[in-house]
């Protein structure tokens, strides 16, 4: 199963699609910001976050029930606005830019990870890449045991 979050009016056949709002397309109304999430543990192979991260309240705990919700080994993509750049700042609901390092601390495997401490939530991810797209970044994650 694949589980698409945060989706607007962009649900894709084939995905549970959610949001806190009911749109054609989407499959659950939920809100995010409320956790636990409405799915059990280790319930989907990939998880989708495509310009939702920066709306949510806490990323520690969505970081951890995306984690939970997904299998070991699962992928996780994420696209989040450019901490600074006109994605970030245009949107007056967002909370939060990022950096191509802003998951170095909950992934081991990072460059720069040895400054900081898994703290962070439940469960570490293995960082598979990261890619700018204008002013967007492109993370892949995957769920570690």
């Amino acid at each position: 199963m694949k589980l698409n979050l945060g989706v607007g009016r962009e649900g894709l056949p084939g995905w549970v699609n959610v949001d806190m709002t009911q749109h054609t397309g989407v499959d659950t109304v939920w809100d995010l910001n409320v956790t636990p999430w409405p799915w059990g543990d280790c319930t989907f192979e990939t998880v989708k976050a495509f310009d939702i991260l920066e709306h949510l309240d806490d990323m520690v705990s969505a970081m951890s029930e995306c984690w939970r919700v997904l299998k070991p080994g699962g992928r996780m993509t994420v696209r989040v606005p450019v901490a600074g750049g006109p994605n970030h700042y245009d949107d007056p609901t967002h909370k939060r830019g990022f950096t191509p390092q802003s998951f170095n601390y909950w992934c081991p495997n990072t460059q720069a990870h040895d400054p900081y401490p898994l703290l962070y939530g439940r469960g570490t991810w293995e960082l598979l890449s990261v890619e700018t797209q204008w002013a967007n970044l492109l993370f892949v994650l995957r769920r570690l045991l």
